[in-house]
């Protein structure tokens, strides 16, 4: 069985030390910061490199968090939050660390194979253009396979994405604690992304359901955000009952960054091709073919010395470890928008809410950097209708399933009829209702459609990020999921650390009984009318460099790919 590492020894095994602020240099104390995550992270890595197994790896920012308060004994009331801060500069730090471990073992293999090191990802949302870019800046060629004509064509550009700050996870301590660092390293690295968190237009007001209805009760969340010291401001019940809400506890406003619809999508259809990334747009992959044990290739010829799948089980599917497995709902999105757009002089007449804690509905803003270009220019400012127990539509555990059932209720088919969507409308208007009496009055329904969400989660609702070295189809092929965009740099270190140890290791081996470089996959490639060629010269290229090593000769044609 593959190994799974557990998160909560880094900060709660026997092996925690406790170091005084005092005794180190600021130098000091984080290399034993970096360290102790190293610690615990590299041996779950590196001992699965040698088997063939799974190596998977799962693990939340916050745990590091954990360690940093732990580690340095931060008594001071305020110190969570300077703890977060700070681990987000010992994230950053372990991230320029393998990124400049990537360029040389990178630069190694491209000088000994005389060829660049190829690399695929699958899937054109955050994870697989973050991954691209972070990936061809440390040397490697990369392609990057999207089944849609454009970028951010699923969930990451369709959907409301919040850049958490961790009020949403209420049950999962590690989460929260983790959202904060990636929060920060999100808003440094992709500043133009999102409406600024300092906009009153980015206020969302969390409310708590009455008791019988909640699994936590005001007091207990109020009492959570504390300790975390996560900054709320209380509104009082009356406040909140004049504004409409009803069958509720009592609520809190809060300030989260929300992602803009339509400008990652043009920020990387611009900023990969500059990096030399090149996007396969319109192009599907099904097909993951075992030719070597070095050498993937997607079913198009061309082959690759890694393949990334950031599509979430939407190709080539995997269980997560410790989880019930995925599920593939179909659901009814919603887009709604003000009647009324005038505001007071302290917060917009109209806000966006979310019901804590539960499966109830709630309001994101869904918004464009270039709203004048839409087809929602002439509206008032737009929202989406979440987690309304009335828009699903169909729920099933397996990919194809779900997307013949999705051809079926599309819109533009004869899957439903307008009655049926308009009655689906209503109901999870009336769904929304419940709790916020004057919904009718302040939105109206400007659009909506048919989608597909993947769905990984457990009873705490953590959201780890999960990278898994994924052997059952292929050794090189790195499964890679988090259900938070602002995850993706602990993935990226993750993943790096994970890629650096293989490289290095066929570097090492490479070294043994033989001076030859190894297989260069640009040089073996076929013709371009023939490109299963391609894949085949190369194992052959592998097989015979491996034959004249063990006979101690020197191929005199070939590299080995080792």
């Amino acid at each position: 069985m593959a190994a799974t590492f557990n998160p909560l020894q880094c900060c709660m095994g026997p092996e925690a030390k406790t170091i005084s602020p005092a005794a180190k240099t600021p130098a000091d104390t984080l290399k034993e910061i970096a360290d102790d995550f190293l610690e615990h992270h590299a041996p779950a890595m590196k001992a699965s490199t040698y088997r063939r197994s799974n190596t998977y790896f799962e693990v939340d920012a916050g745990d590091s968090v954990e360690t940093t308060l732990r580690r340095s004994q931060l008594s001071d009331p305020r110190a969570k939050v300077k703890g977060a801060k700070h681990d987000a500069h010992h994230l950053e730090s372990l991230m320029r660390e393998a990124s400049t471990e990537a360029k040389r073992v990178i630069g190694e293999y491209k000088q000994h194979a005389s060829a660049d090191l190829n690399i695929a990802i699958i899937g054109g949302g955050m994870y697989g253009c973050h991954l691209a870019m972070c990936l061809a800046d440390v040397g490697a060629k990369v392609t990057l396979y999207e089944k849609q004509h454009e970028l951010f064509a699923g969930k990451s550009g369709y959907v409301s994405n919040r850049i958490h700050s961790g009020y949403h996870f209420v049950r999962s301590s590690r989460t929260r604690a983790g959202c904060c660092p990636e929060q920060q390293l999100f808003i440094k690295n992709y500043s133009g992304f999102y409406r600024s968190a300092k906009d009153r237009e980015s206020n969302t007001v969390l409310v708590v359901a009455e008791d019988e209805q909640s699994k936590m009760d005001i007091g207990a969340i109020a009492g959570i955000f504390k300790a975390d010291n996560l900054p709320v401001e209380r509104i009082p019940l009356p406040y909140l009952h004049d504004r409409g809400f009803r069958n509720i506890q009592g609520g809190f406003r809060i300030r989260d960054p929300i992602m803009y619809i339509d400008y990652p999508r043009e920020y990387f259809m611009t900023e990969l091709p500059k990096k030399g990334v090149l996007l396969r747009l319109g192009q599907s992959v099904t097909n993951l073919l075992h030719h070597s044990e070095k050498v993937a290739e997607l079913g198009d010829g061309c082959p690759y010395n890694f393949v990334l799948n950031t599509t979430v089980n939407q190709v080539f599917p995997f269980n997560v470890e410790g989880r019930s497995g995925t599920r593939y709902e179909i659901f009814r999105t919603i887009i709604v928008a003000e009647k009324d757009t005038a505001t007071s002089d302290v917060v917009p007449a109209v806000e966006a809410f979310e019901i804590l804690d539960g499966p109830f509905p709630g309001l994101e803003p869904y918004e464009f950097k270039n709203p004048e270009v839409t087809k929602y220019s002439s509206l008032g400012r737009l929202y989406q209708v979440t987690n309304a127990k009335s828009a699903m539509i169909g729920c099933y555990t397996s990919f194809d399933e779900a997307c013949s059932a999705l051809a079926l209720y599309d819109d533009t088919t004869a899957g439903m009829s307008d009655r049926s969507v308009t009655e689906q409308t209503d109901a999870i208007i009336k769904e929304i209702e419940y709790f916020h009496t004057n919904f009718r009055q302040e939105f109206e329904v400007v659009d909506t459609w048919t989608s597909l969400n993947v769905n990984i989660t457990d009873e705490s609702d953590a959201c780890p990020v999960v990278v898994c070295r994924d052997f059952n189809y292929h050794p090189r092929l790195f499964q890679i999921f988090s259900p938070k965009v602002s995850s993706i740099f602990l993935a990226q270190l993750v993943l790096m650390r994970q890629m650096n140890e293989v490289i290095a290791d066929e570097l090492s081996s490479s070294a043994v009984g033989s001076d030859q470089p190894m297989a260069a996959l640009d040089e073996i490639q076929g013709p371009a009318d023939e490109p299963h060629a391609a894949v085949a010269a190369t194992e052959q290229a592998v097989e015979h460099g491996l034959s004249e090593a063990a006979n101690g000769k020197e191929g005199k044609d070939g590299p080995a790919d080792n």
